[in-house]
């Protein structure tokens, strides 16, 4: 059970990253806001676990010769990540929603910025595969009275890609499909 809750936390640890530069980084000009997608992701533990199984079974798959496929849906990342932050408690964020749609990834959830103050945040990015890493890019992020300058948005980015550097996966990542509700990732073994 605790190489799993280490797995977990290995692997959720870009969104939480993500969210937790938010809070960090607050400032900015009032602008209208993009809208996240709709409807409400409700969190269930056999989606988490069903999110661990997969990458474990891609990770068992990958061969030098054999390119497996990680499939995650909003429902498992939205579930492994509100879990992990209800276990830990170590980031100020509640209700995190993660949607896959159409080559975007979007983040929302409610931010303790000081106590008894709750911002929603929204953060919008995209993810490719650069010399056989999976990489991030955030290229929007914004509360409910805020926006990020744009200046602020490649040192975020680079923070998310260096934490997803020191991930042990030993993967070469090949390919990396957002679609609507699923993001794919394909990858052969380091060999």
């Amino acid at each position: 059970m605790q190489k799993q809750s280490a797995f977990a936390l290995r692997y959720c640890r870009i969104p939480l990253i993500f969210c937790t530069l938010i809070v960090l980084a607050c400032g900015g000009q009032m602008q209208r806001h993009a809208t996240p997608p709709t409807g409400l992701i409700v969190v269930k533990q056999e989606a988490a676990q069903q999110l661990k199984q997969n990458a474990y079974q891609a990770l068992a798959e990958a061969s030098d010769s054999y390119t497996a496929t990680f499939r995650v849906t909003d429902e498992q990342i939205t579930s492994l990540v509100a879990l992990e932050l209800t276990r830990t408690g170590q980031i100020p964020i509640r209700k995190p929603q993660i949607w896959f749609r159409s080559g975007q990834i979007h983040v929302t959830g409610f931010v303790s910025a000081v106590v008894g103050v709750n911002v929603t945040m929204h953060l919008i990015g995209s993810a490719f595969v650069q010399d056989g890493q999976l990489l991030f890019e955030i290229t929007s992020a914004q509360t409910d009275y805020l926006d990020l300058p744009q200046t602020t948005l490649p040192s975020l980015t680079q923070t998310i890609n260096e934490a997803l550097a020191e991930l042990p996966l030993e993967v070469e990542i090949t390919q990396v499909k957002i679609l609507d509700g699923e993001m794919q990732v394909k990858g052969k073994r380091d060999e």
